[in-house]
Formats: structure tokens, C-alpha cells, sequence
């Protein structure tokens, strides 16, 4: 319970991947906003969010499980930076 208290409530409701799905749609088909730019802004959110779930972060590991399309690509942009801040990061592709 206490890391999921450390999580800020609005990251706590997931959207299924239909909706996902959608919202990416609408973002660059209505937005004119590119899928790899959608990407490395989710991405670097995870990669904030982790950052204070997980603080203090020294000596943590992360493993990122991450599936294909743009979601699998978000996984992998927050192991990036999270492997660039030093965390031993390991990126899983199912």
C-alpha cells in the first residue's frame, strides 16, 4: 500500500488500450501532434512518475514489460531515460 499512495491519483485510472488507441488517433489526425513526439512525451511521464514512486532511487532496479504499437514505444522511451539516470533498467518485449 505504500508505493500505490505514493502514486498521484490522477496516474491510478488506466485506459484500456481501445482508448488509448483513440486518444492517439485524435492527437495526431486532429492535432497535426506526430506519433513519435506523443511517444517520448508519455514516455519521459512514466519516467517522472517512477522517479517519485520510487524515490530514493539508488540502487533500484526497474524492468520495463512492454508490448507492441506506440504503448510498447512509451515503455521503451521511459527505460531510456530511466537507464540514463542511472537505474539498472531491463526492457522486456513481449
Amino acid at each position: 500500500m505504500g508505493i500505490y499512495r505514493r502514486i498521484p491519483a490522477y496516474a491510478r485510472r488506466l485506459s484500456t488500450a481501445e482508448e488509448m488507441r483513440s486518444f492517439d488517433r485524435r492527437a495526431t489526425e486532429d492535432f497535426g501532434i506526430p506519433s513519435l513526439d506523443l511517444m517520448e512525451r508519455a514516455g519521459r511521464h512514466v519516467f517522472e512518475t517512477v522517479m517519485k514512486v520510487l524515490s530514493p532511487v539508488e540502487g533500484r532496479r526497474v524492468a520495463v514489460i512492454a508490448g507492441k504499437g506506440n504503448n510498447g514505444g512509451d515503455g521503451f522511451v521511459a527505460a531510456r531515460y530511466l537507464h540514463e539516470a542511472g537505474i539498472g533498467t531491463t526492457g522486456i518485449l513481449l
